[in-house]
């Protein structure tokens, strides 16, 4: 089991309106994909960073930080040997329009997602 890289860095945002206020008009970066109301991609080169908003972001009080996504080759092979090793997965694995995706603690409790894109890129 060898992952191939990091794929994004996420975070969890409370208003979605205002963060790409920020990141977008202060910061300057471009919009380079949006996935519904809650999933915004930042062109961000080399490592996007994606905004997750209400309902999927964790309440601030829950947030230990980003979630690192992590690109593998098989989402659901990953799942199985993480439960293997005793890893406590959040969700997944789940088929989604771009991805396989699923989301895991690691033993700090921070997220991290295992991710595939249907494409095969990554990064």
């Amino acid at each position: 089991m060898k992952a191939r890289g990091i794929d994004f860095i996420c975070y969890d945002v409370t208003d979605m309106e205002r963060a790409l206020a920020f990141y977008r008009d202060t910061l300057g970066f471009e919009v380079a994909f949006t996935y519904g109301d809650s999933w915004v991609e930042l062109a961000t080169e080399p490592i996007t960073v994606a905004l997750i908003g209400p309902p999927h972001s964790r309440p601030a009080k829950d947030s230990t930080g980003p979630t690192m996504a992590v690109a593998v080759d098989d989402v659901a092979k990953w799942v199985e040997e993480l439960r293997a090793k005793g890893v406590t997965v959040i969700f997944g694995p789940e088929n989604t329009p771009v991805c396989d995706v699923a989301m895991v603690f690691d033993p700090d409790g921070n997220r991290l997602m295992i991710h595939h894109r249907h494409d095969d890129t990554w990064g």
